[in-house]
């Protein structure tokens, strides 16, 4: 399955294979202790995903120490949500084929039916 995301100069980035590990990595750069941590973390993070000459364009730096963090911050936050896309959409998908399945004309007519019945 390709995962996608853009990046904030439109560059499109497929995303590798969402392993447990990886998953586990991803959950852990929000448990630095400080913004720089944090930001440490997705940057090194968004550079395993990207790439490091991708992650150099895209953040407008050379390396972590002049990359804009907002920047950073916008493709990570891009990169996580394409991960979870995935499954809300299924999720989407699925409760819509449930409804789908009900019959709606048959429910009409037994709603009819009980407003007489008052």
């Amino acid at each position: 399955m390709k995962i996608t995301f853009t990046d904030n100069l439109n560059v499109v980035h497929t995303l590798p294979k969402l392993t447990p590990a990886l998953s586990a990595e991803i959950d852990a750069v929000a448990q630095g202790q400080t913004p720089d941590e944090v930001f440490r973390a997705q940057y090194d993070m968004m550079v395993k995903l990207m790439g490091e000459d991708s992650a150099h364009k895209a953040f407008d730096c050379t390396g972590y120490d002049d990359c804009d963090v907002t920047a950073l911050a916008l493709c990570f936050s891009r990169a996580t949500r394409a991960y979870q896309a995935v499954i809300f959409d299924d999720q989407i998908n699925s409760t819509a084929r449930t409804l789908n399945r009900v019959p709606l004309d048959k429910i009409g007519k037994v709603v009819d039916l009980s407003d007489k019945a008052k």
